[in-house]
């Protein structure tokens, strides 16, 4: 069986974004998996 992977965005050093492939996490006892549909970001803070 192949392992489910997910392309998620990283931050690997301040002011540099990446998109890597990881694995779906597993949960462990008393723990659940929460997938988020929509992560919508406030952008009235910007600098210009």
């Amino acid at each position: 069986m192949a392992t489910k992977t997910n392309t998620v965005l990283t931050i690997p050093e301040p002011r540099t974004a990446a998109l890597a492939t990881k694995p779906y996490p597993v949960a462990g006892p008393g723990f659940v998996i929460v997938e988020v549909a929509v992560a919508p970001v406030c952008n009235e803070g910007r600098i210009y």
